[in-house]
């Protein structure tokens, strides 16, 4: 404990009157021993204690090849400890980019589910705009509905579909993705002696991609003007309910505003509930108009 406390060695002698050294139990032959404190810089970790049966082993002399010993040893423990330490670091930092990694792809899962669902309900509101045929040898454009075998193919294995007619013209099927996920699909017809070069795939796909995200522009410029309209006739429908104190004429309002928000031929406003209508007043009749 002295050494640690003062910092600087210590030696006993078993004939020494000036120190105390006390026998060990374990080693009941020493006569002489010695300790060291282990330092990195101004700190003390620890110590080093040496034990000999030959009473003059530690001459004043030695001491200080003794102490560069015990310096040298607590490098090393430190330098343990460090590179322990680094360990931990490194493998809270692999934890860390896999947790990251992990939320990564569970954040490009929700966007192709969210991408893929707002497309479906796009093109559910906008079937005269689901695909187009053009055919460049006679300068004819006509939608289209149907679904080739090469266009389904390459829906389904998200990847190039290369395939050929029964009269002999190749048939190329690229899909169009948006974040990942397939949102349609393109099909070329060729020439049967026209082989695309890699770098024209290439191409292929890049188009595809930029038409996507052009096709991604348009579609929320659309969402945002139909947000748009819907606040501004919620704003109206708002001031025209907040321009009167009357409920009666309130619910008359907002009847007004609803039917010609929605095109509506009747609509009913009842407050309250169904049980708390007096009896005989839960009739069938129908709503009248701006009821």
């Amino acid at each position: 404990g002295r050494v640690t406390a003062t910092n600087t060695p210590i030696v006993a002698r078993a004939d020494s009157t000036s120190t105390v050294h006390r026998r060990n139990e374990f080693l009941p032959a020493t006569t002489a021993e010695a300790a060291f404190p282990l330092r990195i810089g101004p700190l003390v970790i620890g110590a080093l204690d040496l034990q000999s049966t030959i009473v003059d082993t530690f001459r004043e002399e030695d001491l200080p090849i003794f102490q560069a010993l015990a310096d040298n040893i607590a490098i090393a423990i430190d330098n343990a400890r460090l590179f322990e330490e680094a360990e931990e670091r490194v493998e809270e930092n692999k934890r860390l980019v896999e947790q990251a990694n992990t939320a990564l792809r569970q954040v490009q899962r929700l966007n192709q589910r969210l991408t893929g669902r707002a497309w479906s309900d796009y093109v559910s509101d906008h079937q005269q705009a689901r695909g187009v045929n053009i055919d460049f040898s006679g300068n004819q454009m006509s939608t289209g509905m149907e679904w080739t075998r090469a266009l389904s193919q390459t829906i389904q294995t998200n990847d190039l579909v290369q395939t050929q007619t029964d009269s002999g013209a190749r048939v190329l099927a690229v899909p169009i993705r948006l974040r990942g996920q397939v949102i349609g699909a393109m099909e070329f017809e060729l020439d049967g002696d026209n082989y695309l070069q890699p770098e024209q795939l290439e191409l292929v796909q890049d188009v595809g991609e930029l038409f996507s995200l052009s096709a991604e522009n348009a579609r929320l410029f659309e969402e945002s003007q139909r947000n748009a309209q819907r606040e501004a006739m919620v704003g109206e429908i708002a001031a025209r309910i907040q321009s009167t104190n009357n409920v009666e004429t309130m619910l008359s309002e907002a009847a007004r505003g609803l039917k010609q928000t929605l095109k509506a031929e009747r609509v009913a406003i009842r407050l309250g509930t169904p049980s708390a209508v007096p009896n005989g007043a839960n009739g069938d009749e129908a709503p009248r108009n701006g009821e």
